[in-house]
């Protein structure tokens, strides 16, 4: 979606991982999927540790559960294609 394409339900699967973030969390996983987003950049690198580890700040220890980092992970990856299924979940 960040060129400007709508990439069917696998689009629609990182959008409900970011409602579900909001839900459990309170706040978004980040502001924008532009690349200049910090938080966003790090979903887009592959690089989940430090995203949790910049949403760990604040929390208590083990706030975010393993199963949910997971999950999370998968429904955010920046290729479609190794999202979940509808089907799947």
């Amino acid at each position: 979606m960040e060129m400007g394409r709508y990439e069917g339900i696998q689009a629609d699967i990182f959008g409900a991982g970011v409602i579900l973030f909001l839900l459990f969390n309170g706040t978004p996983p980040f502001l924008s999927t532009k690349s200049h987003d910090r938080i966003y950049k790090c979903i887009k690198d592959k690089n989940y540790e430090k995203f949790w580890a910049l949403h760990e700040k604040k929390k208590p220890k083990g706030f975010y559960p393993k199963e949910f980092k997971e999950l999370i992970n998968a429904f955010f990856s920046y290729d479609p294609s190794q999202r979940p299924t509808f089907e799947s979940l």
